[in-house]
């Protein structure tokens, strides 16, 4: 059950917008129905919400485990990041195949907070975690049984990608997206330096990628002790190359209004970009431009 958005939130404080009472995501495969009185907002992958009267704050987010027993090995390893630090009170227990469930107890954005965990598993593909946390001279049974009211509510189905999902597949699925960036300045010595930056994200059809960035930087510097009026360029010259060629498997994916990619390199780390595009249709990763052009690894 780790967590893997970083929670910038206080406790008692989410700015609400009113969500609607059943809450369907069929990207990941999933509904469920907020309990009364429980509203919030919808943050990528995280959905956090409060109460006018309870206090405290509920998290669901997704998981990817296929089985109970891995379920529990990941939720006995706590949840640590900025700000967070919840370790289980006691084993976490498995409910059935499907479900474990269990308590944390630990520090929250400087708080002492107690927690209850359900995790669901979701036999066709995507499963659903549900915290309820709150300081712990303020937790009661009254938290454990709104869980449960929002645990007992999910239906899991099959994934199915939305009109964003397919719009974004549509555009950049078989092709390359390409950034170019030529940075250049000048001192009144006559020295100059520069930075060159191109970066190459080939999506295959089969849902593999190919990255390829090269960055280089060169600098010439003037000579200070020439005559007034005259510099050497030659004084001092250097240039420097940082290549990366890597592979790995993709994902594009939407939530709410926001669709991501999300790219899986073949050393473990993850990086995912929010897609959008302007007017005109030009297309930008977390807010850079990249240009589209057919792949050539690709075909």
């Amino acid at each position: 059950m780790k967590v893997t958005i970083v929670l910038l939130i206080m406790i008692s404080s989410i700015n609400a917008q009113q969500l609607p009472k059943h809450i369907d995501l069929p990207e990941l495969g999933l509904s469920f129905d907020l309990p009364e009185g429980w509203n919030g907002q919808l943050d990528g992958e995280l959905l956090m919400l409060g109460h006018q009267t309870i206090p405290g704050l509920m998290v669901v987010y997704k998981n990817e485990s296929t089985t109970a027993q891995e379920l529990k090995e990941l939720a006995m390893q706590g949840i640590a990041m900025e700000g967070v630090a919840l370790n289980p009170i006691e084993d976490f227990v498995v409910k059935n195949e499907l479900r474990v469930d269990g308590m944390y107890q630990g520090t929250f954005n400087g708080a002492n907070v107690k927690c209850y965990a359900v995790g669901l598993i979701n036999k066709f593909g995507i499963g659903i975690n549900i915290l309820i946390l709150t300081e712990i001279d303020k937790f009661t049974d009254q938290h454990l049984k709104e869980a449960n009211t929002l645990a007992s509510s999910v239906k899991f189905k099959p994934s199915m990608d939305t009109p964003a999902t397919m719009h974004w597949k549509n555009k950049i699925v078989g092709k390359q997206l390409m950034y170019l960036s030529t940075q250049s300045n000048s001192d009144y010595t006559g020295g100059t330096s520069g930075t060159s930056t191109r970066k190459n994200m080939d999506l295959c059809t089969d849902g593999s990628f190919q990255y390829y960035a090269n960055i280089h930087n060169s600098y010439s510097s003037g000579d200070t002790n020439a005559e007034a009026g005259s510099t050497n360029s030659q004084n001092g010259f250097g240039s420097s190359n940082s290549r990366s060629n890597t592979t790995g498997i993709y994902k594009i994916y939407s939530l709410g209004n926001q669709t991501f990619l999300e790219l899986s390199f073949e050393g473990g780390e993850i990086v995912e970009y929010e897609l959008s595009e302007n007017d005109e249709g030009y297309t930008f990763l977390e807010g850079t431009r990249y240009f589209i052009a057919q792949s050539k690894i690709c075909n």
